[in-house]
């Protein structure tokens, strides 16, 4: 996984208070109180290894731990709407959005950097903001980029920015989390996993607490395993980018 959490986090550390008030109006109040500052490599690369993804499940000693839109729902607070998150083939809402960084070199390579300065530079809650925020959303918790640039093509959403609890962004995840990983297990590893990391990770805690903790654990036995065979002094860069 190329970017760090705790970039987000300190993002919405920053916001304004009409800010804030624009996220919770419009369905992603929730997201306020994220606070994963960093992701355990090693646990991520077997959760993201052990992920299935024609029944959309992690494998726990040859069970699945299912992962579902309730279950995004549970872990982030996104929005269930009755509508799927509508996308155009037009690059107009890309184009428009790319004139707010107009002074770039070039504009079609903006940086998730230069983004997070820019919302955490204001304290508006206008359009730019609205698009910027969830332009950021979708790099820590829908497809984050393998580069360090806003991928921009998912900037041709086409909503009310103002109403986004009426879109289903939990169906846009899981559609996310399947199309990623599968992609990331057919490069054999070789690229930076772009997937929703914070829901496969977070819902192994949906285990713990649930009636399979016993299977769970065999799966924490495993990861524990996997360290020990290959030893606490390894050098971990070399573990398949995620």
């Amino acid at each position: 996984m190329k970017l760090n959490p705790t970039l987000f986090c300190d993002m919405i550390e920053s916001l304004s208070s009409s800010q804030k008030d624009w996220v919770t109006k419009t369905g992603f109040g929730s997201i306020l109180d994220f606070n994963l500052h960093s992701y355990p490599k090693y646990l991520s690369y077997i959760v993201v290894k052990n992920f299935d993804c024609d029944s959309c499940g992690i494998m726990v000693d040859n069970k699945i731990l299912q992962i579902t839109e309730n279950d995004v729902h549970r872990v982030l607070g996104l929005p269930i709407g009755p509508k799927s998150v509508p996308f155009i083939k037009s690059d107009s809402l890309a184009r428009e959005w790319r004139k707010q960084y107009s002074d770039n070199k070039d504009p079609f390579r903006v940086a998730v950097k230069d983004v997070l300065s820019v919302v955490k530079d204001s304290t508006l809650s206008d359009e730019n903001l609205k698009k910027n925020f969830i332009a950021l959303m979708f790099c820590f918790f829908f497809q984050p980029p393998s580069n360090s640039f806003i991928r921009q093509k998912l900037l041709r959403f086409c909503c009310n920015l103002d109403r986004c609890f009426d879109y289903n962004w939990c169906e846009f995840v899981i559609s996310c989390l399947k199309k990623t990983t599968r992609f990331w297990l057919q490069k054999d590893e070789t690229e930076y996993y772009t997937g929703p990391l914070p829901v496969l990770l977070i819902n192994v805690e949906k285990a713990i607490v649930g009636v399979i903790l016993a299977d769970v654990l065999s799966f924490l036995c495993c990861v524990n395993l996997f360290k020990v065979h290959h030893g606490d002094d390894m050098d971990w860069d070399l573990i398949p980018k995620v």
